[in-house]
């Protein structure tokens, strides 16, 4: 018989323990007198209680940890005696273990079919919403991830922008000023020999106009198919603006550095399909973009002529200063000395006509703000998004 039982004989229940409480059918005089002395050590009344007073509470069916209802159950009952409030002891600690212990998967969709549909279809549409507002309202989505370092870099974007303008020429725009500070590779870099400058017309992303720098191969190989050009521009970007950046597509960048300074290298170009679409071809066109001395350089590459990410940052870590009167000597002795063959006058750099500018204003935030696209070339007709 349990301790929790009491006995069904009417006259056990006149044989009292000490406390005026009958004895348990089955108490033999021994087990009454044990109690007794038990009861004089451990007085329950004063909440002194025996060893392991609770486990002996238990049967042998209730060996197993009590279940949840149970414990709750008994929870009830104490609060109830004692008089406390009906609200947790205990305030319980969030965690991500004991949400996913507490609510399964069968309980989710139990209440989601308890829902009904139309509350489902509510809440659906709003993460929908959600989502759409993030993307729209979210800078980093809308106009694509910037890498920025200084006045310039890269913007990536999903696709060919569809609201590109025409670039404007600054008309009577003054000469560069003597205070911007020109550099060069020397005379001969590696395979490639300095052929000459030229002064490319202000931009309305430039302050004056903009320096070009070409270098050529001074002999072509078999695995050289390209243009056989190197070129590099610089300038310094227009007081009305905060960044111009080359817009690009999405994964075509890398992260590169030259002589401590942060660089992004670009791998492709914007070209145009026989129906007017804008895709991004790789392979081709490499391009090397940072800033050095309130200096801007755009310095770009074929890959055809083994012109790539390393090729650019070698070439680009041997810029040193320079003055104008030397980039502008005709037949340098240097290149005399070679005898290359070079063209008389200097050529655009392949997929010049086929980049985007994203100018962002002075007044605007060069991470976050919106920007004008711009290109020196005409635009596709339409521009439809890559699938």
């Amino acid at each position: 018989m349990s301790g929790f039982e009491r006995s069904t004989n009417p006259e056990s229940h006149d044989a009292p323990d000490g406390s005026g409480r009958p004895w348990p059918d089955g108490f033999t005089l021994e087990d009454q007198q044990f109690a007794e002395e038990l009861r004089a050590f451990f007085p329950i009344e004063d909440e002194e209680l025996p060893p392991l007073y609770i486990q002996t509470l238990l049967d042998e069916e209730a060996q197993a940890p009590l279940a949840r209802s149970d414990v709750r159950r008994m929870m009830y009952t104490i609060r109830r005696r004692l008089d406390l409030p009906q609200k947790p002891l205990f305030t319980r600690q969030w965690s991500p273990t004991a949400w996913a212990r507490d609510i399964s998967a069968e309980e989710v969709g139990a209440a989601a079919r308890r829902a009904g549909r139309p509350v489902v279809t509510l809440l659906a549409l709003l993460v929908v919403f959600m989502v759409g507002s993030m993307l729209l309202a979210t800078p980093s989505f809308a106009q694509g991830l910037r890498l920025i370092f200084g006045d310039t870099g890269a913007q990536q974007v999903a696709h060919y922008p569809g609201n590109v303008v025409p670039e404007k020429h600054v008309d009577g725009a003054a000469a560069q000023s003597e205070a911007m500070p020109v550099f060069w590779m020397s005379a001969i870099s590696g395979d490639y020999l300095y052929q000459g400058m030229r002064t490319l017309p202000q931009e309305q992303y430039s302050r004056g106009p903009i320096l070009d720098l070409q270098y050529v191969l001074s002999q072509r190989t078999a695995q050289q198919t390209g243009s056989g050009i190197l070129d590099i521009r610089e300038f310094q970007i227009a007081p009305s603006l905060s960044a111009v950046l080359q817009s690009v597509q999405v994964g075509s960048t890398s992260l590169v550095m030259v002589n401590g300074l942060n660089a992004v290298y670009v791998d492709g170009m914007w070209v145009t399909t026989p129906g007017q679409r804008a895709i991004w071809q790789s392979g081709t066109r490499s391009m090397l973009i940072f800033e050095r001395d309130g200096v801007i350089f755009w310095i770009v590459g074929d890959q055809r002529d083994g012109l790539g990410q390393a090729q650019l940052v070698q070439f680009a870590s041997q810029m040193t200063p320079t003055t104008m009167s030397t980039l502008v000597q005709p037949n340098l002795f240097s290149v005399r000395m070679i005898g290359a063959e070079l063209s008389a006058s200097l050529r655009d750099p392949i997929g010049y006509n086929t980049e985007v500018l994203s100018l962002i204003p002075r007044t605007s935030s060069p991470e976050t703000a919106a920007g004008e696209f711009v290109t020196p070339g005409q635009p596709p007709q339409t521009t439809p998004p890559l699938n």
